[in-house]
């Protein structure tokens, strides 16, 4: 049995934890693939919790990228209302200021992709979020073209700060509100086209949204050499819920992404990607008794791999227990039956033990933050949640994932490996380190969480987890201006590690080849094999791009025996690199 060595914390609605001291090693794993657990705050070198430029910031999104090509991996923090701006990797264990990006925008994530195929990462910004209305933009990394790290605004030539309104006498782009924007090749042309989530801000219910407008219409921008048409409609997606961190995955493996739209309070959609044209199969691909349009309180989506079958599974992060509906176990997963629709295994996974519920509606506290990667180094994603309100944070939500086990749903499923977790949420609940010098008193413990990145900046072959935390500026000013962690998760385990760089021709597949998927096979020490996979995304959870390197845990694996990688056009390269390293392949 998997004990926690420490008392977990009482979370009632009513009952905040108090503060603990950083734990070490609490949760014992011994008999399982991840061992025993601690975990570090790395965030006490300068600039690190995001108090650069005088004060901490109201985070929101993050971005791994390495946008000045020196080989390590930097962050972009998407602050709305204050500074938005590049966190520099100095390559030993330490950050610095870069260039600003924005002052003052309600910026809620930064996607980066290579679109113009010189090398560099150019990166989208979207605008208004939950906080109101903006103009998105899109920033092109000069670093190339002139040797230093710069950005230059390309919005207005790409055509791409807002939908045009319905109204043919108003001119010019419409403002909106965007929570964040997913690069992917719709219609394999081999360029990038972008899908942004916006919300109808600032309607709260679904029949108060003006049907005739552009409020709340998800945006489709088709790539035409880097000027952009808004085409959602015309290709069949529609609709003005308020849609929240939606999931791009290849659902039946015919080299298309296709789109579960995530909308809170609302029904979620998954749209089938049929060569550039959307059609809805929310009831087919629902599997038992389940419906793919539930839960309503899912407040941020994520796919990946999460029993490494090969198939990208879905894991839903719920905002309050559900109160209609199949799934209403709180968190939910949704594991992909070889391409035959999706069966619930929530119970048979243990997600919820415990369920730190909060609230159903986005004013008290419950789940924002959502991120569905390795961070346990041995392979298969665990899940972090990040809560609070912008009344006050809340503690937030590890559950780790110890094994697979085979359970039988019955025909016509069968038999899949599924993902045990097991809570390990105490170790990150602790308060940040203050350090010498900060600008005023540390605010209250716990966050407001939103973002987690989940790369390894360190550079140690290690995954580490960058968060994001801070309020509302129109809830809370100032004082919602909270210090970033950076966490590690420590095992008493071997941990081998590949990570992949990948880069498109632009002919055949984009530059940075979204929708990627790779597979290790590894042998163990016992001479057993093993498939360890991974997939090349762009936005993942909330407001999260975790960077286009894939980074693939391998446990105590003895040796690497072949690296497959089926690129979005479908073809497949096989490759044989050793353990612990990086390496950059080619379509």
């Amino acid at each position: 049995m998997i004990a926690l060595l420490v008392g977990l914390l009482g979370c009632g609605a009513d009952d905040p934890p108090v503060a603990l001291s950083p734990p070490t090693a609490v949760v014992d794993t011994s008999s399982a693939v991840v061992g025993e657990l601690s975990v570090v705050d790395r965030a006490s070198a300068p600039v690190v919790q995001d108090d650069a430029f005088g004060s901490f910031k109201r985070g929101r999104g993050c971005t791994v990228s390495d946008l000045d090509l020196d080989g390590d991996l930097d962050l972009v923090l998407a602050n709305p209302a204050d500074t938005s701006y590049v966190l520099l990797n100095d390559g030993s264990g330490g950050f610095a200021a870069g260039p600003v990006l924005t002052s003052e925008e309600l910026v809620w994530a930064v996607s980066a992709a290579d679109l113009d195929g010189d090398g560099d990462e150019d990166l989208f910004l979207a605008v208004g979020g939950l906080e109101g209305l903006g103009f998105d933009r899109l920033l092109r990394n000069d670093l190339v073209e002139t040797g230093r790290l710069g950005f230059t605004d390309v919005t207005a030539s790409a055509k791409l700060a807002g939908p045009a309104a319905f109204d043919p006498r108003i001119e010019g782009p419409v403002p909106v509100a965007s929570l964040g924007g997913h690069w992917v090749d719709v219609d394999g042309d081999a360029d990038l086209d972008l899908y942004v989530d916006t919300t109808p801000w600032p309607f709260l219910a679904a029949d108060e949204v003006p049907e005739q407008s552009v409020i709340g219409r998800n945006l489709l921008w088709r790539n035409d050499g880097l000027v952009f048409t808004e085409v959602a409609a015309e290709l069949g997606l529609q609709g003005q819920q308020s849609s929240r961190y939606s999931s791009w995955l290849d659902i039946d493996h015919d080299g298309d992404l296709d789109l579960l739209e995530n909308n809170m309070n609302q029904r979620n959609v998954l749209w089938r990607n049929d060569g550039g044209r959307f059609t809805d199969v929310t009831a087919e691909w629902s599997l038992g008794d389940g419906d793919l349009g539930y839960p309503l309180e899912s407040f941020a989506s994520a796919a990946a791999d999460v029993n490494l079958d090969g198939w990208d599974d879905l894991v839903l992060f719920v905002r309050g227990y559900a109160t209609e509906g199949p799934y209403q176990l709180g968190h939910t997963l949704l594991l992909n039956a070889a391409g035959q629709g999706f069966v619930d295994a929530t119970e048979a996974a243990n997600l919820n033990d415990p369920f730190y519920s909060g609230f159903r509606d986005h004013l008290n506290n419950g789940v924002m933050g959502s991120t569905l990667r390795d961070l346990t180094g041995e392979g298969i994603p665990d899940l972090f949640g990040g809560n609070g309100g912008p009344g006050a944070g809340y503690p937030n939500m590890l559950a780790v994932a110890t094994a697979l086990q085979p359970v039988d749903f019955g025909a016509p499923v069968g038999v899949l490996p599924v993902p045990v977790y097991t809570d390990a949420s105490a170790l990150i609940q602790f308060p940040a380190e203050e350090l010498p010098g900060s600008q005023g008193a540390y605010p209250d413990y716990p966050y407001r969480t939103h973002a987690g990145c989940a790369a390894d900046l360190s550079g140690d072959g290690a995954v580490e987890l960058y968060v994001m935390n801070g309020g509302m500026s129109w809830v809370g000013g100032d004082a919602v201006q909270e210090p970033n962690r950076w966490f590690e998760v420590q095992s008493d385990l071997p941990r081998r590690w590949l990570e992949v760089a990948l880069q498109g021709d632009g002919e055949r597949v984009p530059f940075s080849p979204f929708g990627a998927r790779l597979e290790a096979r590894v042998r163990d020490a016992d001479g057993g094999e093993r498939v360890v996979t991974g997939a090349l995304q762009s936005l993942s959870g909330f407001a999260a791009q975790h960077g286009t390197v894939v980074h693939l845990g391998l446990g105590d694996a003895a040796s690497l025996e072949e690296l497959v990688v089926t690129w979005p056009d479908g073809a497949q390269t096989r490759h044989t690199p050793g353990l612990d390293q990086r390496v950059t392949l080619s379509r």
